[in-house]
């Protein structure tokens, strides 16, 4: 973990169960990308349909290769939707249950990552903070691409990480 975090030392979880309101807000970025997976799917394996095109009424200006790249980058398409998603529950829960230290909408994702850490009664740990902030680097690497190496973390990976994250949180008022 970089300087300046700040999340707590303390191993285990004591989350008391994902938010429910939280956990949907989560599964429909995951709905979404299953649906588009499936979309791109179909348009792929009937590309060379007529009626594909023909019953919708619209021509495509792409190619099938434009379809399938679109299929490959789904992942990280939706990785980017999925923390932005994480990130206005994030503020969301700093407005509603820690209203004396408040976050401007531009701050940066990683301080609020750590600020909610350190704000709950039972601090989420360290290991979990980092694995959260792995995800939004990942997450930084695809919006602002550079030569640094990073690991690539999939969809699931992503939201399997910021879900357990999410389960220290109470419910919103």
């Amino acid at each position: 973990m970089g300087a300046g975090h700040f999340c707590d030392l303390s191993e285990g979880f004591a989350g008391g169960g994902l938010s429910k309101f939280y956990q949907r807000s989560l599964q429909r970025v995951q709905d979404e990308r299953d649906t588009a997976i499936e979309i791109v799917a179909y348009v792929r394996n009937n590309w060379y349909s007529k009626s594909l095109f023909d019953e919708a009424g619209f021509q495509l200006g792409r190619s099938l290769n434009d379809t399938i790249q679109l299929g490959e980058n789904l992942d990280a398409i939706f990785i980017i939707r999925l923390f932005a998603t994480f990130e206005g529950i994030l503020k969301e829960h700093m407005q509603q249950h820690h209203p004396s230290f408040p976050i401007r909408d531009e701050v940066k994702v990683s301080l609020l990552i750590d600020r909610v850490a350190v704000s709950q009664n039972a601090r989420i740990v360290t290991a979990l903070c980092n694995k959260v902030h792995e995800v939004r680097q990942y997450r930084n690497s695809l919006v602002h691409p550079n030569d640094r190496p990073i690991d690539e973390i999939t969809f699931t990976e992503g939201l399997a990480r910021l879900a357990r994250y999410v389960g220290w949180l109470p419910e919103p008022r």
